[in-house]
């Protein structure tokens, strides 16, 4: 997994932020170079350091029908030469849609779950029952979240080429968000918009994600929990047409279920006075998805 010397950094412009009185910039993850691109590449950077160096066969991991993990673990571990396995949460169901197909055309092996059982996969009995089918294999749990994942994200800030004093992102585990946190400074802001409905407990995830890696001296954060559409990969007609907006305004590629929920949060944040003036936004675009929906 190669290192992304350069990531673009794009200004946007529009009536919203002049009358604000404020900037807002996008990192944009997407745009790395490499196999595996976005917020993906910075969680599962040190994971597969981990995977060479214990000669592990391959990863087995965790996640929804439309999960941005499953897609990306799937193309790292064919990158690699290693097996993945998807443990999935619910039943499967045919046609597969664009993020398990594609997972599945990278060689991932998809073992279907149902949801009662799924949300006891942290209970070590339940959980040794389908390790044991793959032994010597690395366990990453659902969507990359991790300590390991917050440090690699806690590089993502040191790539938004300009000084700023928010920076916000998409919010599904609260693994991103915390690497954010642990790697401002002080004096800035970190935000996450959640896809989630009834994303509040993210608050404590996060909280977890942050203290074994930093202390003192934490920057302001906070969770923005009213933009979720319904919840996670919930979609509406008025999201829908905010991606085709996007595109058509700044040439910006979104997805409904993680990069179009931020990016309407941010905006009406804006146009609601949220930000003070002369602020410089630097929002983080996760990447992930966008090939999937064009």
């Amino acid at each position: 997994m190669r290192n992304p010397f350069h990531i673009p950094y794009q200004l946007l412009y529009h009536p919203w932020f002049a009358d604000a009185q404020v900037q807002l910039g996008v990192l944009r993850l997407d745009q790395m170079e490499g196999i595996v691109r976005g917020n993906k590449w910075f969680k599962l950077l040190h994971v597969f350091e981990d995977v060479q160096k214990n000669e592990k066969r391959g990863i087995i991991t965790y996640g929804g029908a439309y999960s941005n993990h499953i897609y990306a673990t799937a193309m790292a571990c064919n990158h690699l030469g290693l097996k993945s396995v998807g443990i999935i949460r619910g039943e499967e169901t045919l046609p597969l849609n664009p993020v398990l197909a594609a997972a599945k055309a990278q060689g991932m092996y998809l073992h279907y779950i149902n949801r009662a059982t799924y949300r006891q996969k942290h209970v070590s009995e339940i959980k040794e029952q389908w390790l044991a089918l793959y032994p010597d294999f690395y366990e990453i749990p659902e969507g990359g979240a991790n300590h390991q994942a917050v440090t690699g994200c806690s590089l993502i800030p040191t790539y938004v080429p300009v000084p700023f004093d928010y920076i916000v992102c998409a919010c599904g585990t609260g693994s991103t968000l915390a690497g954010l946190i642990t790697g401002i400074a002080p004096a800035q802001t970190a935000i996450g918009i959640s896809v989630l409905k009834g994303g509040d407990f993210l608050r404590e995830a996060v909280r977890q994600f942050v203290l074994p890696i930093r202390q003192e001296n934490l920057p302001v954060w906070e969770i923005q929990t009213s933009y979720h559409f319904g919840g996670y990969a919930k979609q509406s007609s008025e999201l829908s047409a905010f991606v085709q907006f996007c595109k058509t305004t700044w040439n910006l590629p979104v997805e409904p279920v993680y990069t179009a929920k931020m990016f309407f949060g941010l905006c009406d944040l804006i146009r609601k006075g949220y930000f003070p003036k002369g602020s410089h936004i630097a929002a983080v675009h996760t990447g992930g998805l966008v090939p999937l929906y064009d």
